[in-house]
Formats: structure tokens, sequence, C-alpha cells
């Protein structure tokens, strides 16, 4: 490891999942570049938060990861932040198959693997890390939403590839959260809402801490 302060890239930082790790991260001692894709405000407010306990360790970024275009120019801003230790591709789309778009594959699968290997100079140079957050549907699809599970099924090959790429100076690893808060603007009437929230309660009966 060098002797620089260590720097850590969460996409999807705004909130829930990404909001969490970047604030475990900085209580780490690290630099944190928090990405947003539209929740400029949380980002804003998360990235204020942290330089208040420790001055210029957080910036914000925006971009859209479907976006070809916004990958490079987030991939030149997080080269000229500084060299990297950490990288964690949290950002993810999350549709049912009846609204399915093309670019939840991008934002899912391919784009983190490109941002990763467009870090791969830097993060070989800190002996640094990748983690992918991937997702139990990748092996067990759920029903309803085979694009999303087979997006979160590449993105777990896409992993395996990427630890070969980095190694031996880096790795790449993918982890699979368990059941944590589900968002908050559920979509349709009374009766769906009820049946996803049954759902949801399965789940949780499955865990032993609940």
């Amino acid at each position: 490891m060098s002797n620089h302060s260590k720097r850590a890239i969460i996409t999807g930082a705004s909130q829930r999942i990404g909001r969490a790790i970047s604030k475990a991260l900085h209580d780490k001692g690290y630099s944190v570049l928090i990405h947003y894709r539209s929740n400029q405000t949380s980002a804003q407010t998360l990235c204020d938060e942290l330089n208040k306990s420790r001055t210029q360790s957080a910036e914000i970024i925006q971009a859209d990861l479907t976006s070809k275009s916004d990958l490079k120019a987030l991939a030149a801003f997080c080269k000229d932040w500084g060299d990297i230790d950490l990288l964690i591709n949290n950002a993810a789309s999350f549709f049912p198959d009846d609204a399915e778009s093309p670019q939840q594959f991008l934002n899912n699968a391919t784009h983190p693997y490109e941002l990763a290997l467009a870090l791969s100079g830097s993060l070989k140079q800190t002996n640094g890390l990748v983690i992918n957050l991937l997702d139990i549907y990748a092996n067990t699809p759920k029903p309803g939403f085979a694009h999303y599970s087979a997006s979160k099924a590449a993105a777990q090959s896409y992993t395996l590839s990427l630890a070969q790429h980095l190694a031996p100076e880096a790795r790449a690893n993918g982890i699979a959260p368990g059941a944590i808060l589900w968002p908050e603007d559920e979509q349709g009437d009374a009766s769906q809402q009820q049946q996803q929230q049954q759902q949801q309660q399965q789940i949780l009966d499955q865990v032993p801490l609940q």
C-alpha cells in the first residue's frame, strides 16, 4: 500500500446500502467519492456530513451509468481524483420484466466492469480491491425479474473475469447482501402492495435475526 490517504469510490452512494457503505468506509479513514445518478440532494447532504467530521474527505460526482459518455467522464474524474484503493460497484437498476429496459444490463453488469477496467492501473498500483454488489437472484432467478436476474448473473461472471485481469496486484470480489430495507416507492395498487409485503415477510421469516 502506498503512503497516500486511502481513497474509495462508491457508485449509487447517495442512499440505502451505498450511503451506509460510504459512512462506514469514512469511519475507517477513507476519503470517499460519492457517486449519484439523480439524487443530488441526498448525495450533497452525505458529503457535507462527512466533510464536517473530517475536512476535505468527501466529494460527489454525478453520472448516469447507463451512458457510455458519462461512464468515460466518471472514469476520467476518478483518475484525476487520485490513486484508487477501493471501488465499490453498488449502483443498480431493478425492473420487472414487463418494464424491462435495455439500460438495466448496462447499469448492473457491463458498465461496472468497464469502470473497473478503466481504473485497473490505479488499483494495481495500490494493491487495491473491487467489490461488486451481486444478488442471490443471479443463481436462483426471481420470478418476474428474469432480465434483472440475468444481469446480476452476468455481473457475477464479470467479477470472476475481473479478478483474473487484476491479479496478482489487485483483487475483485462480489458480495450478495441478504434482506435489507426495501425501496420506499413501491409500485402497484393496494392488493399488489399487500402481496409485496407478504413476500417480504416470508423472506424475513427465513432470517434468524429477522
